[in-house]
């Protein structure tokens, strides 16, 4: 299912724990819509501001792909409202900056960064603007 210009469903849904454990990780209607905006509202701008594919390393999560992996049951991810993802050749630092100052989200976590590794970017319609930083 097409999401939006660049982002499918499957690219949300995929987890290799949820396929090891044999973990349904189908995300409702509900939980697509919130995709949906969480595509329109960061996802498609951060790829059109910085012209290169987006790769999702972690977004749709069932509550029991939550627990099996070591996450709250409560995550943004199990109402689609969140996604890891990282630009190959773009600094997490930057792609961060670039929300923090162009998009509306609830919460965006750089999350122990370095120029490799994946952010989590947190978004929800009811917006608050809270950023965080980890640095490892």
């Amino acid at each position: 299912m097409q999401l939006s210009k660049h982002f499918k469903l499957e690219e949300f849904e995929k987890s290799m724990t949820a396929t090891r454990k044999g973990i349904e990780n189908k995300a409702g209607s509900g939980e697509i819509k919130n995709l949906t905006d969480l595509c329109y509202g960061v996802l498609e701008p951060v790829r059109a501001k910085f012209d290169k594919p987006i790769t999702i390393t972690s977004g749709y999560r069932s509550p029991e792909l939550c627990e099996a992996i070591g996450s709250k049951p409560t995550s943004q991810h199990t109402k689609g409202e969140a996604a890891d993802f990282e630009i190959a050749g773009i600094s997490n630092l930057k792609v961060a900056l670039w929300i923090s100052n162009n998009c509306d989200f609830d919460q965006l976590i750089l999350e122990y960064w370095k120029d490799d590794d994946p952010m989590l970017v947190g978004f929800i319609v009811v917006l608050k603007r809270e950023v965080i930083e980890n640095k490892s």
